[in-house]
């Protein structure tokens, strides 16, 4: 809100109300939009809309869908295998004593040891989203800062510079005028020097006279230098308390820029952050279907391990179904939490690239009226110049 209040002042006081026409072939439209004093307002807006595109171009960040995909098929792929097993056992024949006794190569896992392996493949993987989630936003927020912290020494580079300019320009301005006076001075004091010179020059003057006449050419000097030192007492003073200003403007200027940019850097990374919020959501246990309660501990009697195995029920697929479902319910959640962090991004960068153009529009406006102005009153002048030299007196 600030930036444009600024903007708009700006414009009011260079514009007039004459309608933009269009531009002559004479002027340099892209030079003058570089030395428009608002042409550092509108880098800041090139530089917030790259920041912003890219984040949504960093590697880690643009893999995320293939991320959540992957981990998404990979549990699934082990729930899908422990539910076939867990068929495949419950189809078997219920094993009797004298089948045991006769092979001991049946292998009936029981239902706790599926859920453990599938537990742990969803754990893994829900480690290496969360793992990958985390350098996403440390690489992030470290491109971030490095983008605000080089905007801001440039600013802070062209505000040192225009104070120089400034400064070096008024200094200039007033010793071109002081060496005016003493011109004008010396002008003026012609008539009296002429006929003083020449008689120095032309007659044989005894010492006394001489040494008069030299008395009133040293007086006629003198008069001068003391105008002129007083002149240039007065452009010391002039120019001492023209800086102050010029460098409590700029101290303003800089603190305000530092703001914005810290307030847009924490906007982006608010942003950025419910992206991570969402990805790190998952929960770290899957959620099973109701199981029995686990066996009793076996005893170490052949009979005792015979009867717990015949009394072990297997997995139920049921569990691993249901778990299949809040897994993609999960993730779908996932997922939507990103899009619409993502959404968010590129309606920001809409809503910067508007504001972008609109300024643009108002600075190529503004150039074109002072160089219609320009051509009515100084037919065939130098347009392109003109116009940076009223730009120039703008920005100071």
């Amino acid at each position: 809100m600030q930036m444009r209040a600024a903007i708009a002042l700006v414009l009011f006081l260079a514009g007039c109300a004459a309608q933009a026409a269009s531009t002559g072939p004479s002027l340099d439209l892209n030079a003058l939009v570089r030395v428009h004093p608002l042409y550092g307002a509108l880098a800041q807006y090139d530089r917030q809309i790259s920041v912003l595109r890219a984040t949504l171009h960093v590697r880690e960040f643009a893999q995320k869908d293939a991320a959540f995909a992957n981990a998404q098929q990979a549990v699934r792929a082990n729930l899908d295998a422990a539910a076939a097993r867990s068929r495949h056992i419950a189809a078997m024949p219920s094993p009797n004593a004298s089948t045991l006794n006769a092979s001991a190569t049946i292998q009936a896992p029981s239902e706790g040891t599926v859920r453990g392996d599938v537990q742990r493949a969803y754990q893994a993987q829900a480690a290496e989203l969360r793992s990958r989630a985390r350098q996403d936003l440390a690489h992030y927020r470290t491109a971030l800062l490095t983008q605000q912290n080089a905007a801001f020494a440039n600013y802070v580079r062209g505000v040192q510079a225009r104070v120089r300019q400034a400064y070096d320009s008024r200094a200039q301005e007033l010793y071109e005028k002081t060496s005016t006076l003493a011109l004008d001075l010396a002008k003026a004091d012609a008539n009296k020097r002429l006929p003083l010179r020449t008689k120095l020059q032309t007659l044989h003057l005894d010492p006394a006279r001489s040494a008069r006449i030299h008395a009133q050419l040293a007086a006629i000097q003198a008069h001068e230098d003391a105008i002129v030192n007083a002149q240039r007492r007065k452009d010391r003073e002039t120019l001492a308390a023209f800086l102050p200003p010029l460098e409590q403007r700029a101290a303003s200027d800089v603190a305000r820029t530092r703001v914005d940019l810290q307030n847009r850097t924490a906007a982006n990374l608010a942003a950025r952050q419910r992206v991570y919020d969402a990805q790190m959501a998952s929960s770290s246990r899957l959620r099973f279907g109701a199981s029995a309660p686990p066996p009793s501990a076996p005893a170490t009697s052949m009979r005792a391990q015979l009867d717990t195995l015949l009394s072990t029920r297997p997995a139920d697929p049921a569990a691993f179904t249901q778990a299949g479902a809040d897994l993609s319910k999960h993730f779908t959640t996932l997922r939507e939490n990103d899009t619409a962090a993502t959404r968010s991004t590129l309606n920001e960068i809409a809503t910067l690239q508007t504001d972008r153009e609109q300024l643009y529009d108002e600075i190529v406006s503004q150039i074109n009226r002072d160089a219609d102005r320009v051509q009515r009153e100084h037919p065939g002048a130098n347009v392109t110049q003109a116009v940076r030299a009223d730009l120039a007196a703008l920005s100071h």
